[in-house]
């Protein structure tokens, strides 16, 4: 923009087009003033219009992002506003696409998907809607299940009660409420291998066993069975073992 043929400020085309600018235009502070307001929106609009080009983003992300680049807080407001107004930024739509992408790739249960999508500004409302139309208890069942095979089969190496306290846990992390890892543990009805769970337990058993060998015979048996027990043994199996060592 040159105002009396000196370089004043930049200005975009589009702004220039919305106000009717042209050559030899007359303008007063006010004008003036509301031509850089409106081109500190069009930039901003621009920015936004790149940073969701790549993926669907929420509200509060392109706010953020916008603030990265200025502090005018009104015309981050006003470029967020234009962009809902054409449906480019829907935090229902966002949430809706997450939680889709979820189902599919079963990786997440309820909770982690809700503590995700407040992360980005997603409304409580809105977070139940999408859950609700979206993920269903069955899903959130069959996903449980999925994930729960896949820890209990990772930890072989580990006693049966230890394998489930680790799945149990691996479920809530990964997002899953304790009622649906109840029914998850009970539907997948795991079931531990007898003979390597006797190899296993000879192994361990005899390493504590030694380990507290110079302890008294009921200190021994005390120490080892605790010990055991820590490291997810049944305690009537605990039990038969240290018998053996005792006969």
């Amino acid at each position: 923009m040159y105002i009396n043929d000196h370089y004043a400020f930049p200005v975009s085309e589009e702004v220039m087009i919305q106000f009717g600018i042209f050559k030899d235009s007359e303008l007063d502070q006010n004008q003036i003033n509301q031509i850089k307001a409106a081109d500190d929106v069009s930039k901003l609009y621009n920015k936004a219009i790149n940073f969701i080009s790549y993926q669907t983003r929420s509200k509060k992300e392109v706010r953020d992002k916008l603030k990265s680049f200025s502090d005018n807080l009104e015309a981050i407001d006003k470029a967020v506003e234009q962009l809902e107004q054409i449906n480019l930024l829907n935090d229902e739509h966002y949430a809706d696409t997450y939680l889709k992408g979820v189902v599919e790739q079963q990786n997440k249960g309820p909770m982690a998907v809700s503590r995700y999508l407040k992360q980005k500004g997603i409304a409580d409302e809105s977070i139940n809607i999408a859950i609700e139309n979206n993920y269903p208890e069955e899903a959130v069942l069959r996903n449980g299940e999925n994930q729960a095979k896949k820890v209990f089969a990772h930890n072989q190496r580990f006693p049966f009660n230890k394998r489930i306290q680790k799945t149990k846990t691996s479920l809530y992390r990964k997002g899953y409420s304790f009622d649906d890892i109840d029914t998850i543990i009970s539907e997948m009805n795991f079931q531990g291998d007898a003979e390597q769970q006797d190899e296993l337990l000879n192994k361990e058993g005899n390493k504590v066993w030694h380990k507290y060998r110079n302890y008294d015979d009921a200190k021994q048996r005390q120490k080892s069975k605790q010990s055991l027990y820590r490291k997810g043994f049944d305690l009537d199996d605990i039990d038969q073992f240290l018998d053996t060592k005792e006969n």
